[in-house]
């Protein structure tokens, strides 16, 4: 893929899945980039995972209720 970081921007907003944007992503990720430059990528990725509705199969349910101890919901979860 291209190294223009316009280009890639433009992807990750096109994304019509979470998978493409993490499958977008993953590709970016190895290249030799600025910290600017994986800073708005990470930023752009970020609005459009919150635009896009969970997939199927989502680890977000079974992440929750991993995060919970014998006690209740571990130290990170009552902050």
């Amino acid at each position: 893929m291209s190294s223009d970081l316009q280009i890639w921007l433009k992807n990750v907003n096109a994304a019509k899945s979470r998978v493409d944007v993490f499958r977008l992503v993953e590709q970016f990720r190895p290249m030799d980039w600025t910290d600017e430059q994986r800073a708005a990528l990470a930023k752009t990725y970020m609005r459009a995972l919150d635009r896009l509705a969970p997939g199927e199969g989502s680890k977000s349910e079974s992440a929750t209720s991993e995060a919970e101890g014998p006690d209740g919901p571990v130290w990170y979860e009552k902050m």
